[in-house]
């Protein structure tokens, strides 16, 4: 008799061992599977804030440059002389150039 009982209760704690392993293996699939979505999540945003990044600054510097264009064009319809001026201006062109460069490059 005491025998059976041993068996019968070692069976179910079989059973519950067996079924906080089932959980616990369930557990970790739904942690991995969350990693990799995270790991995802994350490379796409790097990816974006990469192109998108680069994209405002360029956005945000275009009406300096119409600007710097206009400038230039406005000295050199003045017979005055603004030759320091139109260099200051001409260097600051060459400068916003920079961030085209950094547009096309990160394509």
């Amino acid at each position: 008799m005491q025998i059976l009982l041993n068996s019968l209760l070692a069976e179910a704690d079989l059973a519950v061992l067996q079924a906080e392993l089932d959980t616990a293996r369930e557990q970790v699939l739904r942690t991995q599977a969350e990693m990799q979505n995270l790991h995802r999540r994350v490379e796409r945003d790097i990816e974006n804030a990469h192109k998108y990044g680069m994209e405002k600054l360029v956005s945000e510097l275009l009406p300096v440059v119409d600007n710097l264009e206009r400038s230039i064009a406005a000295i050199d319809g003045d017979s005055g002389d603004h030759s320091a001026i139109a260099e200051g201006v001409a260097d600051a062109e060459e400068f916003s150039g920079c961030a085209g460069a950094f547009q096309s490059g990160s394509d």
